[in-house]
């Protein structure tokens, strides 16, 4: 039995390096729009492997997780929309709203779920008044 042991780590530790791996990161948010205007935000994400945007599940977290966090929800926070799309291993989150934003400092929590995972992710935005 003691040399059937190595054998069968070599076989372990080759089946684990064989196994799909699957790190999604977050990027940091780019804003495109300034105060007084809709809110129009993109965030990459990086590491999506063979996901399709239609498997890829964004929007707020639940109101448990802000009081949890202590984060008070933006009063914008039922108005901005989420929209995903995907190219290859990479997507791009599209955050907008109709209304105008009149808060100069913006700060929410996205849950993004896949089949095999969720996370959470705080987004804070700095929004730039008009300059004349």
């Amino acid at each position: 039995m003691p040399s059937s042991l190595p054998r069968l780590t070599a076989l372990i530790f080759s089946l684990l390096l064989s196994l799909p791996v699957f790190a999604m990161s977050v990027g940091e948010a780019t804003l495109s729009s300034k105060l007084g205007q809709p809110l129009y935000a993109t965030i990459p994400l990086n590491g999506l492997g063979d996901l399709r945007a239609d498997q890829v599940i964004i929007k707020h977290a639940p109101g448990e997780i802000y009081d949890k966090l202590g984060i008070e929800r933006p009063a914008l926070f039922q108005s901005v929309q989420f929209d995903l799309t995907t190219e290859g291993d990479n997507g791009q989150v599209v955050l907008r709203t109709r209304e105008s934003v009149n808060e100069p400092y913006v700060r929410l929590l996205l849950q993004i779920r896949w089949p095999s995972g969720e996370m959470v992710k705080e987004i804070t935005l700095f929004i730039d008044p008009v300059t004349p």
